[in-house]
């Protein structure tokens, strides 16, 4: 069983991580977030919700648009950080790390 999990694991880096740290300001940068938590928000209240909890701004948030996600509680602590997505006026798709 141990080496088939092994054998499934990819690497982290392929280049180094310095390159790929700026590959998304000086070239191309594809990821692969599918393992990461995701979450959605849906009703009348969610763009309250993820207005209350986000650090960032979301007075232009149009929908079908992604924007960088940093989640706070009230003490405003981050509490995570991803990407949020925006598919309906109250449809939010949130996905990020462990702290979501």
């Amino acid at each position: 069983m141990y080496w088939r999990f092994l054998a499934n694991l990819e690497p982290w880096v392929y280049t180094d991580w310095i390159d790929e740290c700026m590959s998304w300001k000086e070239t191309c940068y594809i990821g692969d977030w599918s393992a990461l938590v995701k979450f959605r928000v849906t009703g009348p209240d969610a763009l309250r919700y993820v207005t209350w909890s986000a650090a960032g701004s979301t007075e232009n948030w149009q929908v079908g648009q992604a924007k960088h996600c940093i989640m706070c509680d009230q003490n405003g602590k981050v509490g995570g950080e991803g990407v949020s997505m925006r598919y309906a006026e109250d449809d939010f798709i949130i996905s990020g790390g462990i702290g979501l």
